[in-house]
């Protein structure tokens, strides 16, 4: 197998804290999500310090970070420990890129690269960790049954890695080793279920068919690379002039990309290296692959003769990521990869239940406004699956099929609308961005609903995951530095949740208080918005400009709201009060922070149009009174809030919808030129984007569309 050592997490100490890991028919989800928890931040924050101090900079000179993984699942994530770990500021902007598998660090880079290039003084932190020796679905698998767990124990190795990107670099601190120079993706059709995995109530449970996965990277690798080429303009080149950092897969992977462009056996050193001193760690080996592709270029080996490079990443779908790299020889360039850092473990419509108003009435004192809502659970869904009705019974699996089953068709329905406004065909989409809490499994939902949609095998595709009711917002954000760093860029931006689905709480006793607040207002939907630049007239009609985007994290207030996954569903926290408390008490400097480099002059809160995510009434009635708002100026939150529920993810972008509807019927908003997207998050986050009224030609384009 050619791994000769490899770090695991997993021992004898976490056995004996944890013998359930060991009985193959025990549910042990939640005690293996506990543990990666508990272990990873440290992981990541240790290799982040690396890549940190050769960075030369202090930590809070970072403006974003960008954190990858495939195992791990809770609200609030683990990048805010990892920033509170690192000193990262508190306005640091924080994206998780969630279950890309082995692409997970190609993901995470090519979101760092549009930042960097569009923000020149942006300094961004990529974070990537993976723990599938805890997480493994397989930990004693059976020789006949569990032919995918033995390949598995076999190769894979727990780790992280952290890269720090910018552009412009401050001399002579700031020494960039790689430009990216351009990125693109490709999905092979027909082969999804060459690499797939799933949460079940026992951890990840994976199918790995190698022999199927190098077929596909000897018979497609050339064509991707070749169009990665074509657009850059550096004429014939050889692949044995290029230096190569590639996700080693396996070594029939390996192999077989060596023939299919018949490299010389040393072109691929770097990655047979971290491959046999790691084994697959997943997502971070490609970092370890880049960080060993510097060491040999820096010792004279002969790949530093080349100035040009390509990084491949491989992930499920199955996809393959190119990344152009440029060996910097003076600080120049749109971007660069000034540091890297590693670090290795050690060892269907639904009327509201009156009842459950009633019960959240007695427990808040307040009136909820919820008048309907839409809701995947039925009585049919109940008949197919009654366990989901016994609060004993793990049902996670049962869950995540249901909505792995929904959840494509409704995006797509609700995207179909989107691009049918925006006026030009599917296959225009260059880009899809999608945001979810509800779902976990790898290909992910955006593989299907790419192809639900027609679009093209080349769409470069992003999965946004476990930003709860900041999904659209964190969706957006990211859409926004694509369009904007590539006009001729069209983005779509999907985000869709089905906590109906996935709620622990489905039957809440009356010390379920969490459960029975959430049945009072959650409900389940789908949005989609199109994003680009550089509109084409007059087919593409702007709405909004997205100026600027920022981020501001309440320091102590990670549990009021707070999410973790568990082999019955997803169980919650919802402070409403303490919500209530911190957006009072700090939306005001947020916003003016936000507002204070645009150079817009002094304006008032109520001269501005507003798309706030409405969380819930006193969330709104103490907005409102932070800000000494007109009672009107929430209208468009409240009546999302009182026609649809909070649907989490993409209830910002219904009221964006609500928005551009009131102001088309020339509502009192109409007449304001700047508003404020307000998204609020776990963390407690606090997402500001701020928006104009978009005249002919602004950039970028968008027409959103909200469907149930």
């Amino acid at each position: 197998m050619m791994v000769k050592k490899r770090y695991l997490q997993v021992n004898e100490e976490l056995f004996r804290e944890h013998p359930e890991f060991l009985d193959p028919a025990a549910p042990s989800l939640e005690g293996k999500l506990a543990v990666v928890a508990s272990v990873m931040p440290g992981l990541v924050a240790a290799a982040a310090e690396k890549a940190i101090a050769e960075w030369g900079r202090p930590a809070e000179d970072i403006t974003h970070l960008v954190f990858a993984t495939s195992s791990s699942a809770q609200l609030p994530h683990i990048d805010l420990r990892i920033a509170s770990l690192l000193g990262l500021s508190t306005t640091v902007q924080r994206t998780v890129i969630g279950f890309h598998g082995c692409s997970g660090s190609s993901a995470a880079l090519r979101v760092a690269k549009d930042i960097a290039e569009n923000n020149r003084s942006a300094r961004v932190l990529v974070a990537c960790a993976d723990m599938l020796s805890v997480m493994d679905g397989y930990l004693v698998p059976n020789v006949v049954a569990h032919r995918y767990g033995i390949i598995g124990h076999a190769i894979f190795g727990d780790g992280a890695g952290a890269v720090v990107v910018g552009s412009r670099p401050q001399e002579p601190v700031e020494r960039p080793i790689f430009e990216m120079v351009s990125a693109s993706q490709a999905t092979l059709p027909g082969s999804e279920l060459a690499v797939a995995a799933e949460l079940t109530n026992f951890g990840m449970e994976y199918r790995l068919e190698f022999g199927e996965l190098a077929a596909g990277v000897g018979d497609n690798m050339e064509r991707c690379l070749i169009d990665a080429l074509s657009p850059l303009g550096i004429g014939s080149v050889g692949w044995n002039n290029l230096f190569w950092a590639v996700h080693p897969g396996g070594p029939k992977v390996m192999d077989n990309f060596t023939a299919a462009l018949m490299l010389e056996p040393g072109k691929l050193a770097a990655s047979r290296q971290v491959f046999s001193e790691y084994g697959n760690m997943v997502g971070p080996t490609l970092i370890f692959v880049l960080d060993e592709v510097i060491r040999r270029r820096q010792q004279d080996h002969e790949e530093g003769s080349c100035e040009w490079g390509f990084m491949v990443g491989f992930g499920p779908g199955f996809t393959i990521d190119v990344m152009a790299l440029h060996a910097c020889s003076a600080n120049s360039g749109r971007n660069g990869i000034t540091a890297a850092g590693l670090r290795v473990c050690l060892a269907s419509a639904q009327p509201t239940q009156p009842t459950a108003f009633g019960k959240m009435s007695t427990l808040t004192g307040e009136k909820m406004m919820v008048k309907k809502r839409y809701l995947q659970v039925n009585e049919e869904l109940f008949s197919v699956h009654p366990e989901f009705l016994d609060p004993t019974a793990p049902s996670l699996q049962g869950k995540l099929a249901v909505v792995a089953g929904a959840m494509p068709g409704l995006v797509a329905a609700a995207a179909e609308k989107a691009i049918a406004d925006w006026g030009r065909p599917a296959g225009d989409i260059t880009h899809l961005v999608f945001a979810t809490s509800t779902s976990a499994q790898l290909p992910h939902i955006d593989l299907r609903i790419a192809a639900l949609l027609g679009l093209s095998s080349t769409v470069q595709r992003t999965v946004i995951g476990f930003h709860a009711c900041s999904g659209s917002s964190a969706a957006l954000r990211v859409a926004k530095y694509i369009a904007e760093n590539n006009h001729s860029a069209r983005v779509l931006v999907a985000c869709a949740d089905m906590w109906s689905v996935m709620d622990s709480y489905v039957v809440p006793n009356v010390d379920h208080r969490y459960g029975i607040i959430g049945h009072a207002f959650i409900g389940d939907g789908a949005g989609a918005v199109v994003v680009g630049s550089r509109p084409q007239e007059p087919v593409e009609r702007p709405i909004f400009e997205m100026v600027s985007a920022s981020q501001a994290t309440v320091p102590g207030s990670e549990r009021a709201v707070a999410v973790e996954l568990t082999n019955c569903g997803l169980e919650y926290r919802l402070e409403f009060g303490d919500v209530a408390a911190e957006v009072g008490g700090n939306i005001e400097r947020c916003l003016l922070d936000a507002l204070s480099p645009l150079d817009i002059g002094s304006v008032g809160w109520n001269n501005l149009f507003w798309v706030v995510h409405p969380g819930g009434p006193r969330i709104m009635d103490t907005f409102t009174a932070a800000l000494k708002l007109e009672p009107e100026k929430l209208s468009a939150s409240r009546r999302v809030l009182r026609e649809y529920g909070n649907m989490t993810g993409p209830t910002l972008i219904f009221v964006l919808d609500e928005a551009i509807r009131r102001r088309q019927l020339d509502h009192e908003e109409g007449s304001c030129e700047w508003g404020l997207m307000v998204g609020l998050g776990p963390g407690f986050t606090i997402d500001v984007t701020r928006t104009s009224g978009a005249p002919s030609g602004a950039l970028p384009r968008l027409k959103t569309e909200a469907n149930v």
